[in-house]
């Protein structure tokens, strides 16, 4: 039995649950169950669906340390043989007393400290600036480092990048909650702009976004305006579109996987890395964080697709870069090396 600690609120982005659910249909293929441990019910409702069991801890999930003695239970009652743990609030006491009791393996995005777990996963396209063989040079822990590993869905395997020559279709992606309203904010300009007249924009609306409301009378108003929620087949709509307008996060390795040429945008610390690293890999346009200069970062989103719509050497280019550093694959690879441990 392999367990999975993972959360999602209005806090946690759900790409944390989403890249461990990816991981757990590929664990699934192999014949292993998984048990996700979460610390409320949040997360209940995604994993469920997705036909995994789910054990709450009734636990605070920024409070890890407080959860232990409970956690360690669980891990003797379901035979735990190892545990993948995916949480930024993890201390190094827990991830600890956890390796005295199983297998522990860590996905990582931030480098915090030098976990004590027997493999750590940082897919992200940014992992080389934390020197990790450096850091974990004489201790027994695996390192899986870099988009090899990027944990996606059965769906993102081995697709080929469309290439179009006009731009009809915009896709919208802003996070499972926007708490900034970005879509709605850009949306409102947009589709007051002629430059824009006769292009369609495809908007998934996250499971915690607050701002349905405000997008449904948008899309009321407009025949141009698309929302997409609970999508079932994401890879079939991203390559439905002509470019792709993102925010930081697991969504942008799933674009690379499919080819689509994309703008990203950032509106958390945790995203940072992710976003100006995918600029210096010239693998998407960065429009800025839009907790800095709102207005400012919507602007450039804006310039940004006024460029992607003028040039389609610039399209080609973004899409075969980005098919070239994601294939895909990563969730396999994740896998064998996990059963292998």
């Amino acid at each position: 039995m392999i367990g999975i600690r993972v959360d999602t609120n209005r806090e946690i982005a759900t790409g944390h649950v989403m890249r461990c659910l990816s991981i757990a249909f590929g664990m699934k293929t192999r014949g292993i169950d998984c048990v996700f441990i979460t610390a409320d019910e949040y997360a209940k409702q995604i994993v469920s669906s997705n036909g995994f069991e789910v054990v709450c801890l009734n636990s605070q999930w920024n409070e890890f340390d407080n959860e232990l003695e409970n956690l360690i239970k669980l891990l003797q009652e379901y035979k735990i043989a190892k545990l993948i743990i995916d949480s930024y609030y993890v201390t190094e006491q827990y991830l600890g007393r956890l390796a005295y009791k199983t297998k522990v393996i860590y996905i990582d995005d931030m480098n915090f400290f030098r976990y004590p777990v027997s493999m750590v996963i940082n897919y992200n396209v940014y992992y080389d600036i934390f020197r990790y063989p450096e850091i974990y040079s004489g201790t027994k822990t695996q390192l899986l480092l870099g988009c090899d590993y990027a944990p996606l869905r059965e769906e993102f395997k081995s697709i080929q990048p469309l290439f179009r020559g006009n731009v009809k279709k915009v896709l919208i992606t802003s996070g499972g909650t926007d708490q900034f309203n970005v879509a709605g904010k850009l949306l409102s300009k947009v589709v007051r702009d002629k430059l824009f007249e006769g292009i369609k924009f495809h908007v998934v609306v996250g499971r915690m976004n607050t701002h349905l409301d405000f997008l449904k009378k948008l899309s009321d108003r407009s025949n141009r305006i698309e929302l997409h929620q609970n999508v079932k087949a994401m890879s079939e709509l991203m390559r439905y579109c002509d470019i792709a307008i993102t925010a930081g996060g697991s969504t942008m390795y799933e674009l690379c996987a499919c080819g689509v040429p994309s703008i990203c945008f950032s509106f958390a610390d945790n995203q940072l890395y992710g976003v100006k690293g995918f600029e210096r890999e010239l693998l998407m346009t960065y429009a800025g964080d839009v907790r800095d200069d709102e207005n400012q970062c919507i602007s450039n989103l804006i310039a940004s697709i006024e460029d992607y719509i003028a040039d389609s050497n610039l399209r080609k280019e973004k899409a075969i870069n980005m098919r070239k550093k994601v294939d895909g694959n990563g969730v396999n690879r994740i896998v064998k090396a996990i059963v292998d441990l």
